[in-house]
């Protein structure tokens, strides 16, 4: 029994297997990909892929008005505290 305060525990084990992504291998594919789709015939598809999706985002943030209008719905929050602030001050 005296023992069993002695002892510790052994330490949890778990199995990780760490990924890699390799860059040049990615657009190697994305060439070889593209060069089969243009000697198939098909020029005009676009090949859906990493630096596609990243563009498309980058593009999105930039017509997309999310930060003036943050901007706008600060400024109406503030002034509509500043209002009700007033008033319990004054009234």
């Amino acid at each position: 029994m005296i023992s069993s305060f002695f002892k510790t525990r052994k330490a949890k084990q778990f199995n990780f297997s760490a990924r890699f992504y390799d860059e040049n291998k990615e657009e190697l594919k994305e060439r070889y990909d593209r060069i089969q789709s243009e000697m198939k015939g098909e020029a005009g598809g676009r090949i859906s892929g990493r630096k596609d999706f990243k563009s498309q985002w980058v593009q999105r943030k930039k017509t997309s008005h999310f930060e003036s209008k943050s901007n706008v719905r600060l400024v109406f929050i503030f002034i509509l505290l500043s209002a009700i602030c007033y008033f319990i001050l004054y009234y």
